[in-house]
């Protein structure tokens, strides 16, 4: 699959992501939304004064170079059209960036477990999207 469509995929990806989490956020009260746009933890990036477009922006620029890696990696083991490993390597993300957490004042608090489960699932549901574009694409183009 070429470069640009998996780039694109993990726009799409990116975006509806960030759409779970802000409506989460908004009907729940809990920071999900902010801790996907925390840059606390990000040496010289937390100094800079960033607006909510600027974060979500970079959370983007993550997604955009993270499905194509994802991809090639998955592909390596043969496993580049397996929901389940998509739906993994999401929930293997969602982990490792929600310890993130203790970094902040502004996120959930890191024992905060209904947190846990919307960030979580919401992640897995990245990595299914993922997958469900990438499965599109390739039937779309004969790949």
């Amino acid at each position: 699959m070429k470069l640009s469509k998996l780039a694109v995929i993990g726009l799409v990806a990116g975006v509806m992501l960030g759409g779970i989490l802000k409506l989460i956020q908004i009907t729940t009260s809990k920071q999900v939304y902010t801790l996907l746009l925390n840059i606390d933890s990000i040496p010289i990036i937390k100094e800079w004064n960033l607006n909510e477009l600027e974060e979500f922006s970079l959370h983007l620029i993550v997604s955009i170079i993270l499905v194509p890696i994802l991809y090639v990696v998955l592909n390596k083991f043969g496993r580049q059209n397996q929901l389940i490993a998509y739906v993994i390597s999401g929930s293997m993300i969602g982990l490792l960036l929600y310890t993130t957490t203790v970094m902040s004042s502004r996120t959930p608090d890191i024992t905060d477990g209904m947190a846990f489960f919307y960030w979580m699932i919401s992640h897995m549901m990245f990595g299914a999207i993922a997958e469900a574009f990438v499965i599109l694409g390739k039937k779309n183009s004969k790949e």
